[in-house]
């Protein structure tokens, strides 16, 4: 879809504007994911669905391992920033799986036990990266930046079917899915930058419907009530109870 040594050679030339929108792009990227996290400790509940979480590890994860190719092959500063920025993400995800096996099982999964909801989450994340690793080798995209922005749509998938289920603000916020909008706004406009393979009706369109999600998710969010739990919820089961 487009040439990293072109898009590398805007980033070089232009490395002032590229870490200014970038860097608001993850940033808000961060405090979406941080929300996400203090909301799903706070609420004692799964921050985003199973497969999601486990297709953002896979992706994220597969990003990390590939160290030699950012530092080495590439040696550029680009994408060797992208590699730290995704160690905290990688991070947060890591926290989410946590929380969707500790508190998960309840709302998801009540008829299995703490031990099978385990070993059920450990599968899905097995599968994610099984998957991840079948589109990779067919994508055309050797600096991850499609499948960022894919990443980030699939962000209101995993959390919207939940959202609705609940029926309340438990595990979610304002705050959260206004950062999650300006973190597509912000990537969607960064990219439209790097090079002319990005100014194609497919990629525009994948980019709306990223940031549309958002503001769906912005005004669904806040028309819901406030979640105000009826009991003290008991405490949460170890991985292998």
């Amino acid at each position: 879809m487009y040439q990293p040594a072109e898009v590398l050679r805007y980033v070089s030339d232009h490395a002032v504007l590229v870490v200014l929108l970038g860097g608001i792009t993850l940033l808000c990227n961060f405090v979406y994911f941080g929300e996400a996290a203090r909301l799903g400790f706070r609420d004692r509940c799964a921050p985003m669905a199973l497969w999601g979480t486990a297709i953002f590890l896979a992706h994220d994860g597969n990003y990390l391992l590939d160290y030699g190719k950012w530092f080495n092959t590439y040696d550029h500063w680009f994408p060797k920033l992208f590699w730290v920025a995704l160690c905290v993400t990688f991070t947060f995800e890591l926290v989410f799986f946590s929380q969707i096996v500790r508190f998960g099982r309840a709302e998801f999964a009540p008829a299995l036990s703490q031990r099978m909801w385990t070993l059920y989450c450990v599968g899905a994340v097995a599968a994610g990266v099984i998957g991840w690793a079948i589109v990779k080798r067919v994508l055309d995209d050797d600096l991850y930046l499609v499948s960022f922005m894919v990443t980030i749509l699939l962000c209101g998938p995993s959390s919207m079917p939940i959202m609705m289920r609940r029926g309340t603000r438990r595990g979610f916020s304002p705050l959260e899915f206004g950062a999650f909008t300006v973190m597509a706004l912000g990537f969607a406009v960064t990219t439209q930058l790097f090079s002319a393979s990005f100014h194609n009706l497919t990629w525009i369109l994948l980019s709306a419907a990223a940031v549309g999600y958002g503001l769906v998710m912005i005004r669904t969010v806040v028309a819901l009530p406030p979640y105000r739990p009826t009991e003290v919820s008991a405490p949460a089961m170890s991985l292998l109870d």
